[in-house]
């Protein structure tokens, strides 16, 4: 660990020893305990619970990590406190919290009745005061935090957008380093903080301090103290950056005291020397027992201070202590360390050493989950502590310090000069100075200086040694080094050190044999000391059989904590102390060498798993066949020959053919024979069989040297082997020997060329890499060199040298393209031919498939950028136009053609042929390259076994499998393109966009020869059986699993197989290479092309902002107005819409549309196989691709599709629900049809905005598509259908994740909406609409029923927003009252009113497109049927009347507001629309019926409707006639003689007692009553007893997989056992389940008091699908009153429960997601409780916090509360005692049979508090209490 924290903390431990090395002993052994515990559980011991927040319970078994003594520790239960920190607790210690939590509750209602003042919001000083010391309502922490800090006016003083320059500028902070180390360390059991918008926050707000402050800069303790200020401010990073500058700043202007977080910590020693002090005067005893243990406060409660208890108490409880800090400043932690150790007295009083000592008050603290008995101690147990006694103690304290710091930078200095020979000292001097430096206690006699530097706490602390990769150390590792600093710094100086003999200190020469000063028993311990006897001891119990001192250091490299400890206790215990000389096996120390921390000798860190690999190590060894990768020369056997043979003398002859052969070769005449002779000779010897002659290699050999070199001898070489080629192939070839002696001289010359360049000097002054190397080069590149020649070269290596010569000349070649540059593409054709050359080469292609085969067995375990950086191939398929990205940081982006485009005249601004111009030039460079990469692994692919052991059409496969697998993390960024760049895996260590982009154009060269032609297409089909995915899993490895189309988590590959490469199997079972290339193709599209395009569209929203433009969705090159928005524009068009490559890609979507179709005409069963393992990627990359295409003007290139097959294939996967079940797959195949049918669409139908759809102005090629998608088949009569299937299927997701899909329903409905509008003017489709609605049946019920729901949210949720713009613009038209508002309190208002303004802009726009489609669908009277069905027609009657009664009853003045159409809202149009629905459906008498069953009817507003026509000429006089015959039928079906207008109080106050009593002991009996009902089963067949949509999904799967059974089975025991279900008159749980389908259950809530749900119960129906636990369970609130009732924000009319654990909410951060194994129903039913059944659920909308305790904001809150409480009585109350669910009759009954007192009791509440509403709710309210009285009374 470093920078600046950690390493002082133990800088006073020099004083816990005394005088003896006994005690010195006994305080460092218990010292490496306690710093165990400083270690581990200073970070992991974090707990508590926040007010109001609760968490999943689930009891696990106690395994005492967190109790320590005598006693057995008890049970515990694992939950989550408010800010989301994991703990465990024990019963007691639950029951404490909840106690806490009543106790806040109150605290609240305290802080709300406190007066206020005008300037700062806050109350009165005195009130203050003390309302802090109580607890501040976690939900005012934010406001009373800043203000009393002074974050608030030091924010209000810093220039504009301060914080955001600092957190950028923060980057280049020399402290940088340290915080990227240190933030993944922060709290690693807070999920939140442990993702990855956590970390970028914690990140973000330390550099910005570091920037801000650069004398303080960064500090470990200040990274937890960011994280606490994130979570307790609501996670905003401005807010917790200037609270933190407020208790962090220069002199004295922080909350803080100064220089506690400086370079040397000495503010806090002087604050711990203050607070042993205070323990002295104040506590005595306890002071009187730490110095007989000469223990020291500063290892005791430094953390305590610099982390301001946020490491050591629980969270809820540090939240506390910093509410009395931020108004009473340092004091409070001086009063709350010492009721910390006041409460615990007893306990710390009987420890009998300093570690158990620290053990226990880490602890005591740990487990002070009362929070406000520690607080009580802390202002009242300890006695008076004016600050004046505070700071008289600093003074002198500081004084203190201040001259120890100068003494110690003296010796410093000293040592320093006498290290280097600048110095001699005296005798006197040497002994003072030794005794400060450790002595000479090193084995080889040097001063040990070197060490004592390095462990110095006031010193600066050196940085991490070069070979240690601090980010790759886990938790052990960084506390092991954590612990040996410490361990260190304890031993520097010690009283009673031997003194050393040497006078002159200077650095002595190392010896082996220097003696090792051997101390006697109780001498104290030098700091070299120390390490010897631990490196020593370490490496004895490493290795006890160990005799050579050589392999220690080996065999004790990787030590952990625990063994460093054992090996710490075993020194020490032996003979006498440290000063014992080490076991023989240690080596003696380099004293030369760097050592970090004193121990680097001892710790090498063990490498963790790369949280940036996305595959696992594999635990079983890499398949046989990839041995092969390891040699790539031929073996000897096949090498060339050594020797010719001649069949007889004759051949030999003077004049004869071998004789010519050999002269010709030669170039000169050569003789042949027994004998020596003038001239070029060829030695002959006798040779089996008798007759025959042999001629040797080396007499050849000796031919070959004497050759004339010319000027460059490798040609000279090259023209004679080629000379023999040419005797080969001439007549005489074929004479008696020449063959065999030509191909030895062949082989010869050609050893000789290789010899040649493998010996060349490398040093050589002219030439790189040699003379003749270089020339060898240089013919490559020219071609001279001849492919026969080298491939002879290759094949005759055999020496390592020639072995290394070709593998570099390989690499070489590679590597040249490295310097490619598209401004001078021309430059590269030499390495173009290079390398088009050294490929043909046989044995240069074993190699690079050796490469190949290698880099796929390496890529297990290994980043994709790191692939990438190691691949061979890089250099050739890295090469694009795409913009990229910084290595850490997105910004400054870097455009690799930028200077091809601005050398452009006028660029940006001229956009003219020049810019299309450069298009084509840089295509024709990217498309060369391409090339090049699909030939030369094509000559891969192609080799045959016998070219080489290694099979290349296996080596492909598998490189690219590896190519995209490194990388997956690219495609697991999503499509959520807000978020897309925040996943650093994929940012920042995964290959980039170019080099995928380039290994896709690679596979789509190999996928040609089956693209091309349609016939070609259909026979490949014959070969994708989608098996492929299931027997080739290890193509598909690396991260996590995905989902199939049918909606099932696909299998993971074999645990511990190696991935990406096929293990060992005959040639038989090898897949067709045409499957091969489909699949790594289809895989390439998901990991390469997608996420180019994504990151493509997140960069272009990142430079809009920075533009200061609007964030529209619109393509880039209509509002680029930047060079560098040009230039990411034009180099996507560049590399992405090159007509060659995009047409490629748009033949490969046909194919999988074809694929597709033939799978779906297979039949339901064999389409369901297949379905369930195909990945949903599949359909959603390729239509994603294909609407990018037409969303960046680009459809021309879909012109070589079949348009029928890809509407079919859509229409198809739309229709079969039951096949394709992902609403995310539905919304990119609906967002394609869109965008291919946008020439078709009017801007009014899809809300004008402009480029969503399409361009602004239609192309002939858009309207060409768009015609030819209307003109397929499929399209006139399927479409229709299957987007009415797919609008009503949009609800239910399982398993998704919706921060990282773009997946939002209303978004899908929207662009249905325009789709089903537009369909309906071409008669052909209006026809199959008509069809639909006459089969009738459910289907057509649930489209109707979706989009009412839709309706009913969008238009009410939109009128809602309306009436909070009317309030908040009515408060600003009153200057005066304007300017009275505190200017925060302005800027939240102002927030809320543009956050509101936006929002309404967009919900109003689909609710007027939703309600123009259902006035289209009624004209149809086959369609009005459909609207009556039993499920739909009460739904449609409510929503009719009452958005008619918002439109003109009493609120409806709330609707008005400045400039309404920016709002699209049109009253006058919204009420003619909706009268028309309404009349239309009065058509028939069950929708009358149904009218008439409206609890809300009133006749009057319908009369106010009918005179509001009339008024404004609206609509058509039949329409209000028709209105007015509805009222007279409705009122003749009440049997109403008239109208009344409804009265305010009624006939007084209803009497709403009981003749009997209410029970004295209602809690008990209530809990007796309903605990033996709170389990139980049901019958989920019955009617009403469970959801449809669920019902259907259990059907359609198995519902008995093992996994799911496991888990439900185990959570049905604890909801009776140790997760047993909270009963209490206060709120209850109870559940239901179905013997028969334990997957399908009920739950029953009970609303809590104290909030507008009380007294209600609320049925929510629980489907688990069957990848259950590995996703969350499907959940819907039953209590709707039919789709009517919309309880809070986060639940919705029709059902949907939005919360993040559900994967429903994007609001959600990690910590709030769905984790596997952790995360079950328990949680989210308690989630459910805690966080949607509150007081206030107003505020539980997005951006509506800052309205809180505004009077517009309280106002709105009354308002939606009224709502709650009139449906909690209707049908959470009176529907329940009316209808009571199957299952839950005993516990319905029970439940308000013992709580009808007090429900009655809160029903009398919410009526007097209704009395500030309209008239017309107060008579409903009343009456439904009356009603609900009546029900009671008769229980």
């Amino acid at each position: 660990m470093s920078g600046g924290g950690w390493q002082h903390l133990a800088a006073s431990a020099k004083e816990l020893a005394g005088a003896t090395g006994t005690a010195t002993r006994r305080v460092t052994a218990s010292l490496g305990k306690a710093v165990l515990v400083s270690g581990r559980e200073m970070r992991h011991i974090v707990a508590g619970d926040e007010a109001g927040d609760t968490a999943g319970i689930v009891t696990a078994p106690a395994d005492g990590r967190h109790v320590e003594g005598p006693c057995e520790p008890a049970a515990v239960q694992q939950m989550e406190d408010g800010y989301g920190f994991s703990m465990e607790v024990t019963a007691e210690q639950a029951a404490i919290l909840e106690r806490c939590r009543a106790k806040q509750e109150h605290a609240r209602e305290r802080w709300a009745a406190a007066p206020r003042e005008e300037h700062s919001g806050l109350p009165p000083p005195d009130v203050l005061k003390k309302l802090c010391r109580k607890g501040v309502p976690p939900d005012m922490r934010r406001q009373v935090w800043l203000e009393l800090s002074g974050a608030k006016a030091r924010r209000a003083r810093a220039p504009p957008h301060y914080y955001a320059s600092a957190a950028l500028q923060g980057h280049e902070s020399p402290f940088a380093h340290q915080i990227e180390l240190d933030v993944p360390r922060t709290f690693p059991n807070n999920a939140w903080v442990q993702s990855t918008a956590g970390q970028d926050a914690v990140r973000n707000v330390l550099q910005a301090f570091a920037h801000h402050n650069p004398r303080v800069g960064y500090c470990q303790s200040m990274n937890y103290l960011s994280a606490m200020l994130l979570l307790a401010l609501g996670r905003d990073e401005e807010d917790a950056f200037w609270v933190l500058v407020s208790l962090i700043d220069d002199e004295d202007e922080g909350l803080l005291y100064r220089d506690m977080y400086a370079r040397d910590l000495t503010g806090t020693h002087v604050e711990m020397r203050c607070l042993r002090e205070l323990v002295g005067r104040k506590l005595p005893r306890l002071g009187a027992h730490l110095d007989d243990l000469a223990c020291d406060m500063s290892i005791l409660a430094t953390d305590w201070f610099l982390c301001l208890f946020c490491t050591s108490l629980p969270s809820g409880t540090t939240a506390r202590v910093w509410d009395a800090l931020m108004n009473e400043g340092t004091k409070v932690l001086f009063r709350v360390a010492l009721a910390l150790l006041k409460l615990h007295e007893p306990l710390l009083l009987a420890q009998d050493n300093p570690g158990e000592l620290l053990r226990a008050a880490r602890r005591v603290a740990a487990e002070a989950h009362d929070r406000d008995a520690l607080m009580k101690v802390a202002f009242e147990g300890v006695g008076s502590m004016p600050m004046e006694r505070i700071n008289s103690y600093r003074a002198r304290k500081q004084r203190e310090v201040d001259r120890e710091m100068a003494e110690r930078q003296a010796r410093a200095n000293l040592r320093a000069a006498v290290a280097e020979g600048r110095f001699v000292v005296g005798e006197g001097e040497a002994e003072l100075l030794a005794r400060n430096t450790g002595g000479g206690g090193g084995r080889d006699g040097s001063s040990g200086s070197e060490a004592d530097d390095m462990a110095d706490p006031f010193g600066n602390e050196p940085g991490p040694p070069e070979d240690i990769d601090m980010e790759e150390l886990d938790d052990d590792d960084d506390e092991e080094l954590l612990q040996q600093a410490l361990l260190a710094s304890l031993a520097e100086v010690q009283p009673g050190d031997p003194q050393p003999q040497a006078q002159h200190l200077g650095p002595a020469a190392p010896s082996a044999q220097a003696p090792v000063a051997t101390a006697p028993a109780g001498a104290g311990v030098s700091g070299n000391a120390l390490l010897q006897a631990l490196q020593g001891a370490m490496a004895a119990a490493a290795s006890p059989a160990a005799t050579h001192p050589a392999a220690a250091p080996q065999q004790a490299a990787g030590v952990s904590g625990a063994a460093l400890l054992q090996a710490l206790a075993g020194a020490m215990a032996a003979g006498g102390g440290f000063g014992a000389a080490p076991p023989a096996a240690a080596p003696a120390p380099q004293p030369q060498q760097h050592v970090p921390l004193g121990v680097q000798q001892m710790v090498t860190p063990r490498m963790r798993q790369d949280r940036h690999a996305v595959t696992s190590k594999p635990s079983t060894p890499a398949p046989t066949w990839t041995k092969a990768a390891d040699s790539w020369t031929l073996p000897r056997g096949a090498q060339p020959p050594d020797s010719a043979l001649l069949p007889s003398v004759d051949a030999a002859a003077q004049g004869g053919a071998v004789q010519q052969a050999c002269s010709k070769v030669a170039g000169q005449t050569v003789t042949l024979g027994a004998g020596g002779a003038a001239g070029m000779h060829l030695t002959l010897t006798p040779a089996e069989p008798a007759g025959s002659l042999r001629l040797s290699a080396s007499a050849v050999d000796a031919a070959v040297a004497r050759l004339p070199a010319g000027t460059n001898l490798v040609l000279s070489l090259q023209a004679a082997w080629l000379r023999g080629a040419e005797v080969l192939a001439a007549p005489e070839g074929a004479a008696p020997g020449v063959a065999a002696v030509v191909a030895l001289w062949q082989a010869r010359l050609a050893k000789r060329a290789a010899g040649v360049l493998s010996s060349d000097d490398d040093d050589d002054l002219f030439f790189a890499g040699g003379k003749h190397r270089s020339a060898f080069m240089q013919a490559l590149e020219s071609a001279t060199v001849a492919p026969g020649f080298l491939a002879s070269m290759v094949a005759v290596a055999s020496t390592p040298a020639e072995v290394a010569l070709w593998e570099g000349i390989l690499r070489d070649s590679f590597a040249a393209l490295s310097k490619f540059s598209f401004l001078d593409a021309e430059k590269s054709e030499g390495a173009m031919r290079r390398l088009d050359v050294v490929t043909q080469c046989p044995g240069l292609r074993r190699f690079l498939a050796a490469c190949l085969a290698r880099e796929a067995v390496a890529a297990a375990r290994m980043r994709g950028r790191e692939f990438v950086n190691r691949s061979i191939l890089a250099p050739l398929l890295a090469v694009g136009t795409l913009a990229t990205l910084g290595a850490q940081s997105v910004l400054p982006l870097a455009f690799p053609a930028k200077e091809c485009f601005m050398q452009l005249r006028n660029y940006p601004r001229n956009r003219g042929t020049q810019v299309e111009s450069e298009y084509s030039s840089l295509r024709r460079s990217l498309q060369r390259l391409a090339g090049a990469a699909h030939e030369i692994l094509k000559r891969v692919a192609t080799m045959k076994p016998a070219d080489s052991p290694l099979r290349g059409r296996e080596v492909l496969p598998a490189w690219l499998a590896a190519a995209a697998g490194s990388s997956v993390a690219r495609a697991e960024a999503g499509s959520y393109i807000e978020r897309v760049l925040s996943h650093r895996t994929a940012t920042f260590y995964s290959a980039p966009d170019s080099f995928m982009i380039g290994c896709l154009s690679v596979c789509l060269r190999f996928c040609r020869p089956f693209l091309d032609k349609p016939e070609k297409k259909q026979g490949a089909l014959q070969h994708l059986d989608p098996s492929f995915y299931q027997k080739q899993r290890h193509r598909f490895a690396g991260g996590s699993r995905e989902r199939s189309l049918a909606g099932t988590l696909l299998p993971p590959a074999p645990a511990g197989a190696w991935p990406f490469v096929s293990p060992d199997r005959p040639d038989s079972e090898m897949p067709h290479f045409v499957a091969e290339m489909f699949f790594a193709t289809q895989r390439m599209v998901r990991v390469g092309l997608l996420p180019a395009v994504n990151r493509y569209q997140a960069l272009a929203k990142v430079l809009n902002r920075a533009a200061g433009e609007e964030d529209e969705d619109i393509p880039l090159e209509e509002k680029a107005s930047t060079v560098d928005q040009w230039l990411l524009y034009d180099g996507m068009k560049a590399q992405l819409l090159d007509p060659d490559f995009a047409n490629d890609t748009v033949h490969l979507v046909e194919l999988q549309a074809r694929w597709l179709v033939g799978l779906l005409s297979r039949g339901p069963a064999a389409a369901m196989e297949a379905f369930s393992i195909i990945p949903e990627s599949v359909v959603r990359d390729m239509t994603a691709w294909l609407s990018f295409l037409i969303h960046n003007h680009s459809t021309e290139l879909l012109g070589g599709m079949d348009i029928g097959v890809l509407v079919a294939c859509l229409t198809g996967l739309l229709k079969h629900t039951d096949l394709v079940t992902s609403p995310p797959v539905h919304q990119s195949i609906v967002t394609l049809l869109l965008a291919m049918l946008s020439p078709q669409l009017t801007a009014s139908s899809y809300g004008g905005r402009r480029g969503t759809l399409g361009p602004r102005h239609v192309s002939p090629a858009e309207a060409a598509l768009g015609a030819a998608v209307l003109g397929t088949g499929a399209a006139q009569t399927e479409l229709l259908p299957a987007l009415m299937a797919a609008y009503s299927h949009a609800d239910h997701v399982v398993g998704l994740d919706v921060d990282k899909d773009q997946y939002d329903k209303f978004h899908l409905r929207g662009c249905i909406d325009a789709l089903l509008v537009e369909l309906w003017r071409d008669p052909a489709c209006a026809a199959s609409l008509t069809a639909a609605a006459q089969a009738g049946g459910g289907a057509f019920a649930a489209f109707v029923g979706a989009v009412l729901n839709d309706l009913m949210y969008l238009l009410k949720d939109s009128l809602s927003r309306l009436e909070d713009i009317h309030a908040l613009e009515v408060s600003k038209a009153d200057a005066a009252r304007w300017a009275a508002v505190p200017p925060r309190e302005q800027q939240e208002k102002q927030a809320f009113y543009e956050s509101q303004q936006s929002t309404t802009r967009g919900f109003m726009r689909m609710a007027v497109s939703t309600l123009s489609m259902l006035k289209t669908l009624v004209e149809n009277g086959a369609v009005r049927q459909g609207f009556m069905h039993e499920s739909v027609v009460g739904k449609a009657a409510g929503a009719a009347i009452h958005f008619i009664e918002v439109l003109v009853g009493p609120k409806c003045v709330e609707l008005q507001v400045e400039r309404p159409e920016q709002y699209h809202f049109n009253r006058d149009q919204l009420l003619v629309s909706m009268v028309y629905f309404t009349v239309r459906l009065a058509e028939q008498p069950a929708f009358v019926q149904a009218v008439s069953a409206v609890p809300d009817y009133d006749e009057t507003i319908i009369q106010r409707a009918v005179q509001a026509l009339s008024d404004s000429q609206l609509g058509e006089y039949e329409h209000r006639r028709r209105l007015e015959a509805l009222a007279a039928a409705v009122r003749q079906l009440r049997g109403e003689g008239g109208t009344a207008a409804a009265e305010a109080g009624g006939a007084g106050a209803p009497d709403l007692s009981f003749p009997q009593e209410e029970p004295a002991d209602l809690e008990s009996a209530y809990v007796a009553a309903v605990e033996e009902l709170s389990v139980g089963d049901f019958d989920s067949e019955a009617p009403r007893a469970y959801n449809r949509s669920f019902a259907a999904k259990a059907e359609r799967q198995e519902g008995d997989t093992s996994a799911k059974l496991k888990a439900l089975s185990k959570e049905v025991r604890g909801f009776s056992g140790r997760t047993r279900l909270p009963i209490y008159a206060a709120a209850s749980i109870c559940i239901r389940y179905d013997q028969n389908r334990t997957d399908k259950m009920r739950a029953l809530i009970t609303g809590p008091e104290d909030t507008p749900y009380y007294g209600g119960c609320f049925i929510f129906d629980v489907y688990f699908p069957d990848d259950y636990p590995a996703v969350p369970p499907l959940m819907e609130l039953e209590t709707t009153g039919g789709g009517i009732a919309r309880f809070n924000p986060n639940t919705y009319a029709d059902g949907k429960v939005c919360l993040s654990l559900l994967g429903t909410w994007h609001g959600g951060d990690e910590s709030e997601k769905w984790r596997p194994g952790s995360s079950n129903l328990f949680q989210v039913l308690l989630s459910l409780q805690g966080m949607i059944f509150i007081s206030d659920p107003y505020y539980n909308e997005p951006a509506y916090e800052g309205m809180r305790g505004t009077e517009e904001g309280m106002t709105s809150s009354l308002k939606y509360n009224s709502d709650i409480w009139l449906n909690n009585i209707r049908y959470a109350m009176i529907g329940q005692l009316k209808s009571p669910r199957p299952g839950f009759e005993a516990v319905t009954r029970a439940h308000f049979r013992l709580l009808r007192w007090r429900i009655m009791r809160q029903c009398a509440k919410w009526m007097e508090q209704a009395t500030a509403l309209d008239p017309l709710f107060q008579k409903r309210l009343r009456d439904a209490v009356v009603e609900l009285h009546g029900l009671l009374a008769a229980l």
